[in-house]
């Protein structure tokens, strides 16, 4: 399978956020987009989490991703 015009594979979650200005993440818990995206630099990011949680966990994801 090929990719796309323009797409190339990140090695990391964090190259692939320093590589865009729009984050979308569907991953399986709150916990999960933590893990994952601890590290990355998301300052003047737009992030989108598809993840399933609870909205007191999503206003704390919020402040954590500013």
């Amino acid at each position: 399978m090929g990719h796309g015009a323009g797409a190339r594979v990140a090695d990391s979650a964090a190259e692939a956020v320093a590589a865009n200005p729009l984050i979308v993440v569907c991953l399986w818990d709150d916990a999960s987009v933590g893990e994952v995206l601890a590290g990355a630099d998301l300052a003047g990011l737009d992030l989108v989490s598809l993840t399933t949680s609870a909205p007191v966990q999503a206003r704390a994801r919020a402040e954590w991703a500013r």
